[in-house]
C-alpha cells in the first residue's frame, strides 16, 4: 500500500472503526487506513479492491470491515 502523510484527495465518502480501534476512510481515490505513527496509507486496485471509487464502510459483529463500492 502507498504511504500518505495526508488525508485522502477529494471527498471522504465513508469513515469506518474496525474491531481494532483502527480507523478506515473510503474516497473516490480509494481506501485508506489511519497510521499509528500519523499519516494514512492507502489501499487500491493493487491490494485487491475492485475499483478505487469506496461509497459506504461497515464492520459486522464479528470484526469484518465490509466495502461498498462503484465503478
Amino acid at each position: 500500500p502507498d504511504r500518505a502523510s495526508a488525508l485522502p484527495v477529494g471527498w471522504i465518502t465513508a469513515l469506518a472503526e474496525d474491531a481494532e480501534g483502527q480507523m478506515w476512510l473510503g474516497s473516490r481515490d480509494g481506501l485508506y487506513r489511519h497510521e499509528a505513527e500519523g499519516g494514512f496509507r492507502r489501499h487500491g486496485v493493487e491490494q485487491g479492491l475492485t475499483t478505487t471509487s469506496v461509497r459506504r464502510l461497515a464492520v459486522d459483529r464479528s470484526g469484518v470491515l465490509w466495502i461498498g463500492s462503484s465503478n
